[in-house]
């Protein structure tokens, strides 16, 4: 049995001062885990601007290390951004097939449930009013994501 956070059950202790979760610190699965980060680009997705900060912080970090691969979630336009899955063809053309060395330099990732998306925001009901149930189901977001890897800079 997995945790929220996709860990094994046998990974999580219960703090017994506080009885709150944490992952346990030599678990195998957790130790086997690649880092990486995941953000949105300069276009935070929607515009909102603490998805726009989020970027410029990771952005900061990516231009001066190399450590830790970073990737942006593209921002698509409007006219593609409600397309749902149909959007993996339009992706799927404009993400370039480039490796990146031992991290490719693009990336599409699928989804075809979006019910998973749909219980995920059900744990949050205060956030999910109904224009958020129209981009559950119909954004290609839920669908298909595509991912660039962001580089430092050189000098």
């Amino acid at each position: 049995m997995r945790t929220a956070l996709g860990a094994a059950r046998s990974c999580v202790a219960v703090h017994r001062a506080t009885r709150r979760h944490a992952l346990a610190p030599l678990c195998s699965s957790v130790l086997s885990w690649t880092l990486q980060v995941i953000t949105f680009d300069a276009g935070g997705v929607s515009g909102h601007p603490n998805h726009i900060d989020t970027h410029r912080g990771v952005a900061a970090y990516a231009r001066q290390s190399n450590a830790v691969p970073c990737y942006e979630l593209e921002t698509v336009p409007l006219a593609r951004k409600f397309t749902s899955a149909l959007d993996a063809l339009a992706s799927a053309a404009t993400t370039p097939a480039v490796s990146g060395g031992a991290w490719p330099a693009s990336v599409m990732v699928t989804h075809n449930n979006p019910g998973v998306n749909d219980a995920a925001m059900r744990a949050h009901a205060s956030q999910y009013v109904w224009f958020r149930k129209l981009f559950v189901y119909f954004s290609r977001y839920t669908f298909v994501n595509t991912l660039r890897r962001m580089t430092p800079q050189r000098p």
